[in-house]
């Protein structure tokens, strides 16, 4: 299992097989994307109504958006 999830490249099942993204945020992030484009930065995860400061915060470690690892 890849420790990494590219939020522009991973499928509701991917997001979702993540401990801490249920069906619902896995939803959530592949609609955004889909509305709104692809994802610049991790951050813009917060632009998601399901994800407040401490999921994030668990979360972040393990998202990128490109294929090269950046501190975003």
């Amino acid at each position: 299992h890849n420790v990494w999830l590219n939020l522009n490249e991973s499928s509701l099942d991917e997001l979702q097989s993540h401990p801490y993204i249920n069906y619902y945020l896995a939803r959530n992030i592949v609609a955004f994307r889909e509305q709104v484009g692809q994802y610049k930065r991790v951050t813009e995860l917060m632009n998601i109504e399901l994800v407040d400061d401490v999921l994030f915060s668990k979360l972040a470690p393990y998202l990128k958006v490109s294929k090269v690892d950046t501190l975003q």
